[in-house]
């Protein structure tokens, strides 16, 4: 942790002045953003231009003495191709939080030919992973929505969307999975519904003027079955989405189907929208996360939910939050029973006697366990990570973990974990951690989900386990959605049910 007196800016500066600050910088680079959207307009004709008369100099190169011109012309083009393709890139990536004294859009240097050609091999990647993972998602959706219309006011549906999690601000919302009973052999699909449900439909029956459920949709024998067996409560499962991942701004829609595929397994499944970069930053993204977990643990019953059986997932930057926010309420609690009992001796960095929690006034529950999919853990390491990629000025992960370096500090679960160890109390600590990663993850490598794995054990949570596959950073997350399933989903599905039955 860092031992510099100074409170970083996060974490010292309230919500109304942050926001105050937030609305100053937009109103100060307004300029900046009309001159960036001018540059993108002659850059994206530019290239469209050279794209479509490329293949025509290409085949005038076959002809003889024509190519004499031609090919000389093709190289040229090809050269400013090469140069067009980053620049784009950072235009619609890399403008935000420009320096003040910045008047032009921010690119890439045109003698930089390393970097160029490295964010032209980022581009081409996630044009490929794009072209794979968006087409499923889609469809998807929009066969969903066309199923829902039917049955829209069916008090079956398994699914609520857009319910608020925080009344004032309109914006955040989240959708709920129920869970689904999995199915028995040789019993009835209404063997398979929670006794709650049965007494609501009857009673609708029973007091609905709508002939919709005039006619009952259980037998006695189906009804009997149910009353005589004890309501079980689904466990359930909090996944937090990235809220950026690559150039993708993330939303909860995108994951429907994880959370449908979830809650086919038996699990309750809460997929927020965050607050995503530059609306807010890390302090906002906690904020939202806390208020999330509160909403689920007091509305939990409503859903077949168990409150006392909650895990909290995330992917990418996702799981980061889900692994701070929980990090930020047992140590700063460990710490503060620690002074209580042991006093100050002066030997606490100053690192962690200035680390808060962030929004404390809403109050948590203590999860069952946490589920981390490709986490950035390490924030310094992954930094770098991205700058020896030519990703730094195209990735946010700074600009929301930062943006200075002891901010970064006080936003990683590594450095705060490490700080803490002679001081937390392993009680506060989820009981349970399931690191997934990707073996041929090039966006965060798989060292950081095993190196964190050994840290929580270091400080007492033995039940704290790492599976690395086979497989890429997004792959990991599609492996648990429906209609992307690579051949590891099901060994992936069934780690993830077995850690959170034991």
């Amino acid at each position: 942790m860092p031992s510099s007196s100074n409170v970083p800016h996060d974490v010292s500066k309230p919500r109304s002045a942050a926001h105050d600050v937030n609305t100053a910088r937009v109103a100060r680079h307004l300029p900046h953003q009309m001159r960036t959207t001018v540059f993108r307009v002659v850059f994206w004709a530019t290239f469209c231009l050279a794209t479509g008369i490329l293949p025509v100099l290409a085949l005038s190169s076959l002809m003889p003495f024509l190519n004499m011109v031609t090919i000389p012309l093709f190289a040229g083009l090809a050269l400013c191709l090469f140069y067009l393709m980053p620049c784009l890139a950072y235009l619609t990536l890399s403008q935000t939080d420009p320096p003040e004294h910045v008047r032009l859009p921010f690119l890439p240097a045109p003698w930089d030919w390393k970097l160029c050609l490295q964010v032209n091999l980022l581009v081409f990647k996630w044009i490929r992973v794009a072209f794979r993972v968006i087409p499923p998602v889609v469809v998807d959706w929009c066969v969903m929505r066309v199923v829902e219309a039917k049955d829209v006011n069916d008090p079956r549906r398994m699914t609520r969307r857009d319910v608020s999690y925080d009344n004032t601000q309109p914006t955040k919302r989240l959708d709920v999975y129920r869970a689904q009973p999995r199915q028995r052999e040789g019993k009835n699909d209404s063997d398979q519904v929670s006794l709650a449900f049965a007494i609501r439909q009857v009673a609708q029956s029973m007091t609905s003027d709508s002939d919709e459920f005039i006619t009952p949709v259980y037998t006695n024998r189906d009804l009997r079955t149910l009353v005589e067996r004890p309501v079980t409560l689904a466990p359930i499962i909090i996944f937090i989405p990235s809220p950026h991942l690559g150039p993708l701004t993330q939303s909860k829609w995108m994951y429907e189907s994880l959370g449908r595929n979830l809650a086919s397994l038996g699990y309750t499944v809460v997929i927020p929208n965050v607050t995503r970069y530059p609306d807010g930053r890390t302090r906002d993204m906690v904020g939202d996360v806390r208020k999330v977990m509160r909403w689920t643990e007091r509305h939990a019953a409503e859903w077949s939910g168990d409150p006392n059986r909650i895990w909290l997932a995330g992917h990418s930057l996702g799981a980061h939050l889900a692994l701070l926010t929980v990090l930020q309420e047992a140590v700063v609690d460990s710490r503060e029973n620690f002074l209580a009992q042991y006093g100050d001796d002066g030997q606490m960095s100053n690192g962690l006697r200035k680390l808060r929690v962030y929004e404390p006034e809403v109050e948590i529950p203590q999860v069952a366990g946490l589920i981390l999919l490709s986490p950035v853990c390490d924030v310094n390491e992954q930094i770098v990570s991205e700058a020896s990629r030519g990703a730094a000025h195209l990735s946010k992960l700074r600009r929301i973990l930062g943006p200075t370096h002891k901010t970064a500090m006080f936003h990683s679960p590594a450095h705060i974990l490490h700080a803490s160890r002679n001081v937390v109390d392993p009680g506060l600590l989820p009981p349970k951690v399931l690191f997934i990663h990707g073996g041929l993850d090039e966006e965060v490598h798989h060292s950081q989900s095993e190196m964190m794995k050994e840290m929580m054990r270091g400080v007492g949570v033995l039940d704290a386990k790492c599976r690395v596959y086979p497989i890429g950073h997004v792959d990991v997350m599609t492996a648990l959605m429906t209609g992307l399933e690579d051949p590891f989903s099901e060994q992936i599905l069934e780690e993830l049910t077995s850690f959170t039955a034991s």
